[in-house]
């Protein structure tokens, strides 16, 4: 065992054995660390967790958008213009979806150009409207006398 030798009175004291443990300190320091990562891993999850919801969001957008080509598709006279609306009722979707609108938008091309057709489907995610967007290039009608072969 070890000693201290006291210089005015020059008497020595033994130095006690440092008992197993921590100390204050590092129990403060390790904590610290410990909630800093906790914060930081809890923050990971929450990002995670908002990113997989945009994902679902933009990706029901995408198939709502490419639906709505299709019905476009399907209609027997396509003119110019703009067309808009919502598919409320038109989608099974749980109460805390946002509601989907969108907007057609036809442009001619030309007398025998097929008519160029952008879709955009947008929705309120958060504090930001966002919105999908898809072109295609649609055939006029047979019935469309800008397009019926010349006699």
């Amino acid at each position: 065992m070890g000693s201290v030798d006291v210089a005015r009175r020059g008497t020595t004291f033994p130095i006690p054995h440092q008992r197993p443990g921590f100390t204050l300190l590092e129990v403060v320091v390790a904590s610290a660390i410990l909630a800093i990562g906790t914060v930081a891993v809890l923050e990971a999850i929450t990002r995670s967790l908002q990113a997989g919801q945009m994902s679902h969001e933009h990706t029901r957008a995408v198939m709502l958008a490419e639906g709505k080509m299709a019905e476009l598709r399907s209609l027997p006279q396509l003119d110019s213009g703009a067309l808009e609306g919502a598919f409320a009722g038109e989608i099974a979707a749980p109460p805390s979806s946002p509601d989907y609108r969108w907007r057609a938008e036809v442009q001619d091309t030309g007398e025998d150009a097929p008519a160029l057709v952008r879709v955009t489907v947008y929705w309120e995610s958060g504090r930001h409207t966002r919105e999908v967007s898809i072109d295609s290039l649609l055939q006029k009608s047979s019935s469309d006398p800008q397009s019926s072969p010349p006699q």
